[in-house]
């Protein structure tokens, strides 16, 4: 996934605004972490394979 601003978010090709719930939770991770996300009471579970940071 990519985080970016709500102006450039996009679901569809895995860009997620840092304002919306996944968004927030996929901050503070290190590479190789593991959590957890519920969305409407469905579990779901996430390893941080890579962070990059983009330079525009």
């Amino acid at each position: 996934y990519t985080i970016m601003g709500p102006w450039e978010s996009n679901p569809d090709e895995n860009i997620i605004n840092l304002s919306a719930p996944f968004g927030r939770a996929l901050l503070n991770h290190q590479k190789g972490e593991r959590f957890a996300f519920v969305l409407n009471e469905q579990n779901y579970d996430f390893t941080v394979k890579e962070l990059t940071v983009l330079d525009f």
